[in-house]
């Protein structure tokens, strides 16, 4: 079995260069042509939930995100996307967890501003497949799938 890994080819070369090189594309151009800069304020949170998979193992996934309205409450299914380019931050629970154990760390990463994808393991008692890489390789997936969502009609 092979697997694909994310490459950022030239980065060193480039950041001891001084060049600023985007990772996830280009950014967007601004009337200046300066950088855009990190949201300054807090966004309300919306959520969608997914049920991946990678072969057999399920990646039940909630995607938490900024969208418009007022910052505070609990996240809303199916929001829309707050406008402006995002981040993505992924959240893997711990041994025993779900994504909604850490309900409070994942409404914060998308409050301040981004995509944060956080799957459910569901051999979340299997220290096995943490050491043998099966979350790691679950992790990549979730990331990948997330990622394609903004090209996707219809997605957040």
């Amino acid at each position: 079995m092979s697997t694909s890994r994310r490459t950022f080819l030239g980065l060193t070369a480039a950041a001891t260069a001084g060049l600023s090189i985007p990772l996830l594309g280009p950014a967007p151009a601004t009337a200046s042509g300066a950088e855009p800069a990190a949201p300054a304020g807090q966004f309300a949170v919306g959520v969608r939930q997914f049920n991946w998979s990678r072969g057999v193992r399920s990646l039940l996934t909630k995607v938490f995100y900024p969208t418009p309205g007022a910052p505070g409450g609990a996240p809303i299914p199916n929001a829309p996307l707050a406008d402006g380019v995002f981040p993505v931050a992924e959240w893997s629970h711990g041994m025993y967890g779900n994504s909604d154990s850490y309900a409070s760390q994942t409404h914060a990463i998308a409050s301040a501003g981004f995509i944060c994808p956080a799957p459910s393991f569901s051999d979340n008692t299997n220290l096995g497949s943490v050491y043998g890489g099966e979350w790691s390789r679950d992790v990549s997936e979730v990331i990948t799938r997330t990622l394609a969502l903004n090209g996707s009609t219809g997605g957040p």
